[in-house]
């Protein structure tokens, strides 16, 4: 009886001592989503925003983040991605948009890993006063372009006034239909415009004007099925990154047309 109660009590200490000390697991499980920028498939692996962010937390804590979907499926959609926090099956997802659903399924770092605009891109030279989207309702034959299924064309479609064109699935149909005169703007995310001009047309007339129409934040995201201190640990990873000035360095690199991630 006097082992038995050692025991449980060895136990109960064990797993306070885990708790308070944030000890760390031998890997870290997450899912890729295919999103351009922030998750980049290439021949030699994986590139983009988000895996940067890893790098960084992957340094700053000593253990490897690794993608569940490799070898068989590299990328996860993002509603199946988000039941996987909830049950448990990854640890953490990098780089989600926060509200009121999505707090009650899963944990969020406090401290916000960048923040995400809503901008137009434009033919250089025009619509350089915009400022607001009541600028763009008077403009009362614009058509905004932006992609299908996304954020932003629910966010458009929700706007009065507004000719919405949400008929191509990428934002490289959309700068096209642009530069051939089928629409006046290309509604989007900054990090997405900016990379996308960036890669694509580094050589055309296209501008992103510095209105911004909407601002979020992204975080990182444990679910709360994570092992115990592992969301500690991360709290006091991501502080001190942002401290340190590592998170804006890195998205830095996302928000230029004329510099990207490779110096290019």
């Amino acid at each position: 009886m006097v082992k038995s109660a050692i025991l449980i009590k060895g136990v109960v200490f064990a797993q306070l001592l885990l708790s308070l000390t944030g000890l760390r697991a031998e890997e870290i499980t997450t899912f890729y989503q295919d999103s351009y920028p922030k998750y980049i498939q290439t021949d030699g692996g994986f590139s983009g925003l988000c895996m940067d962010l890893i790098a960084a937390v992957e340094t700053k804590i000593g253990t490897k983040i690794v993608n569940k979907g490799v070898p068989d499926n590299a990328f996860r959609p993002l509603k199946r991605i988000q039941v996987d926090i909830e049950q448990g099956n990854i640890d953490v997802f990098f780089c989600l948009a926060k509200n009121s659903k999505r707090e009650k399924l899963f944990d969020y770092i406090s401290t916000p890993l960048y923040e995400v605009n809503h901008v137009v891109a434009v033919r250089s030279g025009e619509h350089v006063g915009i400022q607001n989207l009541d600028d763009i309702r008077d403009l009362t034959s614009a058509t905004v372009l932006t992609n299908f299924g996304t954020a932003t064309e629910r966010f458009l479609n929700n706007q009065i006034g507004l000719t919405v064109d949400a008929t191509a699935d990428s934002l490289e149909l959309n700068l096209r239909k642009l530069l051939l005169g089928r629409g006046e703007f290309v509604y989007f995310h900054d990090i997405g415009l900016y990379s996308t001009i960036r890669q694509k047309f580094p050589n055309e007339e296209l501008d992103v004007l510095p209105a911004k129409f909407r601002s979020y934040y992204h975080y990182l995201v444990v679910s709360k099925e994570a092992p115990n201190g592992l969301r500690e640990t991360l709290e006091k990873a991501i502080r001190e990154l942002n401290q340190d000035g590592t998170l804006a360095k890195i998205i830095k690199k996302y928000k230029s047309i004329k510099e990207g991630p490779d110096g290019s």
